[in-house]
């Protein structure tokens, strides 16, 4: 299953007075269905910016895209300016079929988007809310809150599938490193295990046109809005010798490190992390779990398959990683 990308905050508004005209450019080729749409009810869409950043300036004259979607088609696109308000108000949207508006605004260089509330012919009129930020070149506070993962054993080695979550927790939209030579800017990034290939972008990202992964790290080539973010990828794990090494880490701390695996059939040699007994009662997979990491910190565990013993967390002394390391 995919995910689509939606960041900016939930929408509620109060209705200003006056209308600002639009363009309207349809979308969908079906020509009955566009009949329906143009003959049938309308209803309207009212749209207020809020300033998020504290001090920044009114929100005034920013462009404005509608997309409205049924059944998650697009069907028509309207554009349109925020007023002197911060508002803009849209009239004549049709409602016959059910639309469901994504709005999207462009300040200071960075669209923020939401989804309004469904309209019908039985609720025409719909409300939306946007906060949008003023922008930093200043590395914000951020950090991330969890990192999960869940392995799978396939043939030759591990599908992961990983749900991060970051946190900016500043008031700014950060608008990442210096650019690179494609003028690309890095924010957000993941270092995933050595050998990892095969990545796939599933949530949180734009596509490969601003990301890229330089092996063991996935970068995040968009701005980090304040507020938290849900990235969501996969990708593949080599076994060497039986065994696949599952170690990762970020450049910030995570408040929680918490891995998945396969109960069977594995032997566990956990670097940073203690089993789970969470779900242990008959479960197919077995949970480890790291908490309070600090950054750049290598937490994670390797998996052998065969009939060695298992190796407990307490067994590890200081400096058997290493010799473990060596011995496969």
């Amino acid at each position: 299953m995919r995910y689509g990308t939606v960041q900016a905050m939930w929408l509620v508004v109060a209705c200003t007075p006056g209308i600002v005209s639009a363009m309207a450019q349809p979308i969908l080729n079906d020509g009955e269905m566009l009949r329906r749409l143009e003959q049938g009810p309308k209803g309207m869409l009212a749209i207020k910016a809020i300033q998020g950043t504290a001090g920044g300036p009114a929100v005034t004259g920013d462009e404005v895209e509608i997309v409205l979607f049924h059944r998650d088609a697009p069907i028509k696109q309207l554009t349109g300016r925020l007023d002197d308000q911060g508002v803009l108000m849209l009239g004549d949207i049709p409602v016959a079929i059910g639309i469901t508006p994504l709005v999207r605004i462009r300040h200071a260089g960075v669209q923020y988007q939401d989804a309004a509330p469904t309209m019908t012919p039985e609720k025409p009129n719909a409300q939306a809310q946007i906060t949008v930020y003023e922008v930093t070149d200043e590395v914000p506070a951020w950090h991330g809150t969890m990192r999960h993962m869940v392995v799978e054993k396939r043939d030759g080695g591990m599908v992961v599938s990983e749900t991060v979550v970051v946190e900016n927790s500043g008031d700014k939209t950060w608008l990442g490193a210096p650019p690179d030579a494609q003028q690309r800017r890095a924010t957000v990034s993941f270092e995933l295990p050595q050998g990892a290939s095969d990545v796939e972008l599933v949530q949180g990202f734009h596509g490969w046109c601003c990301s890229t992964f330089a092996t063991p790290t996935l970068t995040v080539q968009m701005p980090l809005m304040p507020g938290k973010m849900t990235y969501k990828f996969a990708y593949r794990v080599p076994m060497v010798g039986g065994t696949s090494d599952l170690r990762v880490r970020m450049p910030v701390s995570v408040g929680r490190l918490a891995m998945f695996v396969p109960r069977e059939g594995t032997v566990i040699e956990p670097l940073g992390t203690v089993e789970s007994t969470a779900n242990s009662n008959g479960s197919a997979m077995r949970m480890f779990q790291a908490d309070a990491l600090t950054p750049a910190t290598l937490a994670g565990l390797r998996l052998r398959f065969g009939t060695a013993p298992a190796l407990q967390a307490s067994a590890l002394k200081p400096g058997s990683w290493s010799k473990l390391s060596e011995r496969s």
